[in-house]
């Protein structure tokens, strides 16, 4: 094992402890007691081998990339799959369809259900979104650009009454667009975008 994975590893376990505990002097003294074996066995093999440690602290202090050391695709806000089957070139198409079936024990006589944005009939297979779009990713340009039918362009803004005032619906104005961006990435202190 690396040396410098090795601290790493016990400076993590040293603030996950830290943040379990209120005081992290017994906290050191635990997470060093558990490493300390592995500790001296890194420090000897470094005294040892000077060469490869230098080589090693150098192959993983070149080019440090943000973001890594795991899989974010997972989380929301992200793409998620990385294989896109609507890939023409740069361009990366998308359909959602998004479909619910809400039951209500108050059986609403008209099958409305009010009082929530998510939920809109009771009783009916409903379409809550039909999205047709995509990304644009050419060089260091970004753009994405997502359409919205269904009950989410029709329900979600009629439940808000704050833009129904002025010349302008704003209810109504941007109903069927779910996402419209565009940016560009460059290249400095690690993706300012």
């Amino acid at each position: 094992m690396s040396p410098h994975l090795l601290y790493w590893l016990a400076r993590r376990a040293y603030n996950a402890i830290c943040r379990l505990t209120s005081d992290c002097i017994p906290s050191t003294l635990c997470v060093a007691a558990i490493l300390w074996p592995s500790l001296a066995a890194a420090a000897a093999d470094v005294q040892a081998n000077p060469d490869v440690a230098a080589e090693s602290l150098a192959t993983t202090q070149d080019a440090p990339l943000p973001f890594a050391f795991a899989d974010f695709s997972w989380m929301p806000g992200n793409a998620g799959a990385m294989d896109k089957p609507l890939s023409f070139g740069p361009v990366a198409g998308e359909l959602r369809v998004d479909t619910a079936y809400h039951y209500s024990f108050a059986n609403p006589q008209d099958d409305t259900l009010s009082g929530s944005s998510e939920a809109f009939r009771h009783g009916e297979v409903q379409l809550t979104q039909l999205g047709v779009g995509g990304d644009v990713n050419y060089g260091r340009v970004q753009a994405r650009l997502m359409s919205q039918f269904g009950l989410y362009s029709q329900t979600t803004p009629r439940n808000d009454a704050t833009p129904g005032r002025g010349q302008w619906r704003l209810d109504d104005a941007l109903r069927y667009l779910s996402e419209a961006y565009g940016g560009y990435h460059f290249d400095v202190l690690h993706g300012l975008n």
